[in-house]
């Protein structure tokens, strides 16, 4: 799918999202949680900064400091739809970075050009998401105020990691900077993809892209990564509990239950569903997560 015609699917999902209380509540609960947890670990690098390079720690210390306050922004936005933060269920996009990163650097030494480029990779994301989320508010509600703020900030987020990366390259490691690059990139794809990934055959693509990132990795630690990450792959747990929260959205959302409603109605009916209802998009998705399982076979062949 090109990047236009991306951003105009994702469009179309928010605009969805922003017509329900329940599914925005929903989706504004998984950016808190990213905000928060993504404060938390840039804090972290911060403290571990403070020895080798005080300036990049100060940076990093602002740098949290602003994704706190966006979480209690979310957060306040949150209250208004009718509920306070609460953990998510399934795979969460910031925890599954984290991971595949942690597990593919060096624990011993902090290296800052991998750090900077994962963090610009992140933020570039969460740019893009909530450009496209803000895009679909009331311009006069308090949810477009402050996540315009937030979208704005992060902005300024990605301008400082490009900056950084920049001058890296400028020094002379622009080899350096380009391998990070193209590792966090397929390391927050790999990422982004999996978090949302509750179809049939998820372990196994989850499984997939983890040997995807291992390509990006010297080769005498590509099978040791693939072994450390395999189990987490394989959990089923996450992925059940994400289609168990699924359900339960449907269950408390007055429109999406109409939805399933109509949509039942059509199928005793012997009617065809409209590709852009609830059960046809997740029919799709299935039928397409299913022929996605033998597409690399056939394609081999």
């Amino acid at each position: 799918m090109s990047a236009t015609r991306q951003e105009a699917a994702m469009r179309q999902v928010f605009e969805r999202v922003v017509a329900d209380p329940d599914l925005h509540w929903a989706t504004m609960n998984l950016y808190y949680y990213s905000e928060y947890h993504g404060a938390e670990g840039i804090a972290a690098l911060a403290k571990r900064a403070e020895s080798t390079n005080p300036q990049l720690a100060e940076e990093l210390v602002h740098h949290a400091d602003d994704e706190f306050r966006h979480a209690a922004m979310i957060a306040d936005i949150m209250t208004d739809l009718g509920s306070s933060p609460r953990p998510p269920l399934g795979i969460k996009y910031v925890d599954e970075f984290a991971a595949l990163a942690t597990a593919s650097t060096d624990p011993d030494r902090l290296d800052e050009v991998e750090l900077l480029a994962a963090l610009n990779v992140t933020e570039k994301r969460g740019l893009f998401s909530f450009a496209l989320h803000v895009s679909t508010l009331p311009k006069e509600s308090k949810a477009f105020k402050l996540l315009n703020q937030v979208k704005n900030e992060e902005a300024g987020h990605v301008r400082w990691g490009n900056q950084r990366l920049a001058e890296l390259k400028a020094s002379g490691r622009e080899a350096e900077v380009r391998r990070a690059q193209a590792k966090f990139e397929v390391i927050e794809k790999a990422a982004y993809e999996t978090s949302l990934d509750i179809m049939p055959g998820a372990p196994i693509r989850h499984f997939r892209r983890i040997v995807d990132v291992a390509q990006e990795l010297p080769t005498e630690r590509q099978i040791p990564y693939v072994v450390s990450q395999f189990l987490r792959a394989a959990n089923p747990l996450p992925v059940l509990g994400a289609r168990w929260q699924l359900v339960e959205t449907i269950l408390s959302s007055a429109q999406l239950r109409e939805q399933v409603s109509e949509d039942v109605r059509r199928m005793v009916a012997g009617q065809s569903l409209s590709s852009d209802s609830l059960l046809g998009r997740l029919a799709g998705d299935a039928r397409r997560a299913v022929e996605s399982l033998w597409r690399p076979q056939a394609q081999a062949a």
